[in-house]
């Protein structure tokens, strides 16, 4: 599956980069709605691929892990701009952090992961234009981080299903293989974390990660 992902990326890559230069040259105006769709199109094939890759991985236990302490306050100013490339964020998250500042023990690579997958989840069921909340709070020995959309909620029925492979939430717009979550949960699950939902119809859903507390100290 990783050869199989690798070696789809490369040609498709070729493809999104002479698209985006046709883009840059100039196009006429009745064009450039065609241009733009083979570049999102390229760019939502190749998180797919990437999905499938990151699969064949974190099932074959091909992860390496390099925990430390990490102030999830501080963490959470450089977030946007590190998932940037992964996930459409600009304007689309809000951040609350909770006193004291937790410190969660993880691998900050990891989280960066992790989170990509519930935002992109959680941006993708909410409507246009409206905000996903990331949110984090310490609980004792652990830090739990929630992620909550405002989209149109959960299926009870399905609420036991949400973290399977293949899984695609009710009402979400953007084509995809329904790895986001399962893929969250694997990355919560190898650093010594959960991950759960809440939700209500029409109410959204809150996605919560725990992981354990990090000491200040370290």
């Amino acid at each position: 599956m990783r050869a199989l992902s690798h070696d789809l990326r490369t040609p498709l890559g070729v493809i999104l980069t002479q698209a985006q230069l046709v883009h840059r040259s100039g196009v006429p105006e009745q064009v450039r709605p065609r241009v733009d769709a083979i570049v999102d199109t390229c760019r939502r094939m190749s998180s797919m691929l990437g999905d499938v890759s990151e699969l064949a991985r974190l099932e074959a236990g091909h992860v390496e892990l390099h925990p430390r302490t990490v102030d999830l306050r501080q963490y959470a100013r450089g977030l946007q701009e590190r998932l940037a490339p992964e996930v459409n964020l600009a304007d689309r998250i809000a951040i609350d952090i909770g006193d004291p500042t937790p410190y969660a023990f993880c691998d900050p690579d990891q989280l960066d992961r992790l989170l990509a997958h519930l935002l992109g989840n959680a941006i993708d069921c909410s409507p246009p234009g409206v905000p996903v909340l990331l949110s984090a709070d310490a609980r004792g020995d652990q830090t739990s981080l929630h992620v909550t959309d405002a989209g149109k909620g959960i299926p009870s029925i399905d609420l036991s299903r949400v973290f399977e492979r293949f899984y695609r939430p009710p009402g979400a717009r953007r084509s995809g293989l329904g790895l986001e979550l399962y893929l969250a949960r694997l990355l919560a699950e190898i650093q010594g974390g959960s991950i759960s939902v809440t939700s209500a119809p029409e109410q959204g859903s809150t996605f919560t990660v725990l992981l354990p507390a990090g000491n200040a100290m370290q």
